[in-house]
């Protein structure tokens, strides 16, 4: 990412919340978000399918009637805003990473129509749930 960005012109680096089976907070890949914040620019999360215990408890019943379920009519967007939300990114980005910045394409995979209840259900609100995390204050709609 360095010669990329110092050489290359590049503005940014695209990851992918699930990678070989990891999520983007494993510690195998915070060596590239403390690149990225460092160089101060922007990780482009892509949209990817669901891992396939996800596949396999949620789809496998629609996947050969409605095989795009997997992708853009609904596993990329499941998929990405839940890495993107909690506790992927928000664990990958606390960590000695101050200013980095993860950025989630095609409208922020629906995160912005669900800021309201993630903001309902968080301890920070005060009507705190169960097993909603606080919600990044890097998050806006």
């Amino acid at each position: 990412m360095e010669r990329t960005v110092t050489k290359l012109g590049f503005k940014g680096a695209m990851i992918h919340g699930l990678t070989n089976g990891l999520f983007i907070d494993d510690e195998r890949f915070w060596p590239i978000f403390e690149r990225a914040a460092a160089l101060d620019v922007p990780l482009y999360m892509q949209s990817v399918d669901p891992g396939p215990r996800v596949i396999e408890v949620y789809y496998k019943d629609y996947v050969e009637k409605f095989p795009t379920i997997l992708r853009a009519a609904w596993g990329f967007t499941v998929e990405t805003a839940t890495q993107g939300r909690a506790p992927g990114a928000e664990r990958a980005s606390s960590r000695n990473t101050p200013g980095l910045k993860i950025v989630l394409g095609h409208l922020g995979e629906g995160l912005p129509l669900y800021l309201w209840r993630i903001t309902w259900g968080s301890p920070a609100t005060g009507a705190a749930r169960p097993g909603f995390a606080t919600p990044s204050p890097s998050i806006s709609g």
